[in-house]
């Protein structure tokens, strides 16, 4: 099965379907555009809410950690090298979740690491907080670090992915300026919880707090996060790209290029809970190609 995008031509003869590949992707999210009036519920408006939170997570995430770094020394009574060795693990393991996060993304999708990136940090920040010597220390270091780097790399690819071209570097720059709001976010919890940097029974909350945007954003990724069409397109589930797409058109109240979309085959499973889709039920089947 292929998706058609139905091309009328002005010379009079007969409409004529052409094949929508991942090519042609770019082609159909210009036209969609950003959505009438850049209304506060458009399609590309909140995924990117959801994306934006990801450098704004890993950096509030990291500097939490190199700031608790001497209060876990007196809690735990640390030496020297186990206490300087940790904020070492740290980056170690956000090395580390950079580097799968490509492979992740390009086997699994988008919004798999994204939606592991933001669990990861909530649950290793909650049982950070249960932590009773340097072994494990180390080791929930060195998760939270990938936690907070998985999530990134896969974030950049929907956005150059999912937005008009002509937004693309605007929306990159306010991107990458949310890690200097995170660094903010997590200084002032820090000035909140440990102004000395030096309470050694504070060093709790200052994490849950550095945890707390990315739980915010795990269950907004959970319930409104869809994967990039241009992934599934490139993989080969084009019925799944095109309901993406139809989501994203009827989200930016740009109807009109359904049209253009053709008529989506029916399936014989329901689409909306895998691909996050709501009230896409598909019946019937899928013609997909051998």
């Amino acid at each position: 099965m292929t998706l058609e995008l139905r091309a009328e031509r002005q010379t009079g003869k007969r409409k004529k379907s052409l094949p929508l590949t991942s090519q042609r992707l770019p082609e159909i999210i210009n036209e969609i555009g950003m959505g009438r009036s850049f209304g506060l519920r458009t399609y590309h408006l909140i995924t990117f809410v959801i994306l934006v939170f990801t450098p704004l997570a890993e950096d509030a995430g990291m500097i939490v950690m190199t700031n608790i770094t001497h209060a876990l020394k007196h809690e735990f009574h640390f030496s020297n090298w186990q206490a300087g060795s940790l904020d070492a693990f740290s980056f170690s393991g956000l090395a580390i979740g950079h580097y799968v996060a490509g492979f992740l993304a390009d086997l699994k999708g988008r919004r798999l690491p994204i939606v592991l990136g933001y669990l990861g940090i909530s649950l290793v920040g909650l049982f950070m907080t249960l932590a009773s010597g340097y072994k494990s220390m180390v080791l929930l270091r060195i998760f939270h670090g990938i936690a907070c780097g998985v999530g990134v790399p896969p974030a950049m690819s929907m956005i150059a992915e999912i937005m008009p071209s002509d937004w693309r570097p605007f929306m990159f720059i306010i991107f990458w300026s949310f890690t200097a709001v995170g660094e903010t976010y997590a200084a002032l919890g820090l000035i909140i919880f440990m102004p000395s940097l030096t309470e050694s029974t504070s060093w709790k909350q200052a994490v849950l707090w550095s945890a707390l945007p990315a739980f915010l954003m795990l269950l907004s990724s959970l319930a409104r996060l869809q994967e990039s069409a241009h992934w599934l397109a490139v993989r080969g589930h084009l019925v799944e790209a095109r309901i993406v797409l139809e989501q994203m058109a009827r989200m930016n109240q740009k109807l009109d290029v359904l049209k253009k979309l053709g008529t989506l085959p029916a399936c014989s499973h329901d689409l909306s809970i895998l691909y996050n889709v709501a009230g896409i039920n598909s019946r019937g089947r899928c013609h997909r190609p051998r």
